[in-house]
């Protein structure tokens, strides 16, 4: 089995590319202290470019000082899609939903494909967008830590 696994940024406040507020914050500790030292070790973690994936970064990376780090926007972007119906707030601005290309309609990205070149244990810092495009958001939810199957191509949330 090829097992990543996957941390959503918690909570955040309303907006483009926003904190955590700080409840958020508080289930990112919540996963580093009470989930993390169940976990095998992590050789590498990918983080995405927006505010929350970083700051979900610096709040795991004290307990994991000898993993390799990443930065990817296939972990997520700092565009913000969530509730969305005609626009979505980007860094250019706010663009028609029909003239966006995120990782859930970018033609020829596979985040399976995405997950299976990844080292075996390897941790992504990611939220809403890749969860969505992996076929996940039935599941998804803020500040969680998932396990992912990228064999059969399946998640659920990590049980330690």
């Amino acid at each position: 089995m090829k097992r990543i696994y996957l941390i959503t940024h918690g909570t955040k406040f309303g907006g483009h590319n926003q904190d955590m507020t700080p409840d958020g914050l508080k289930q990112i500790i919540s996963i580093r202290e009470q989930l993390l030292p169940k976990m095998p070790w992590i050789p590498v973690i990918f983080v995405g470019i927006g505010a929350r994936h970083k700051q979900t970064f610096h709040v795991l990376i004290p307990t994991m000082p000898h993993t390799q780090i990443r930065h990817s926007p296939f972990c997520g972007t700092a565009d913000e899609i969530e509730d969305c119906e005609d626009a979505v707030d980007t860094n250019c601005g706010k663009v028609r939903t029909s003239e966006y290309l995120g990782l859930v309609n970018t033609p020829g990205f596979n985040p399976w494909e995405f997950a299976s070149s990844l080292p075996q244990d390897a941790l992504l810092c990611a939220g809403k967008e890749l969860m969505t495009a992996l076929g996940l958001s039935n599941i998804f939810s803020d500040g969680q830590l998932y396990e992912l199957d990228a064999n059969t191509k399946t998640g659920k949330l990590f049980k330690a």
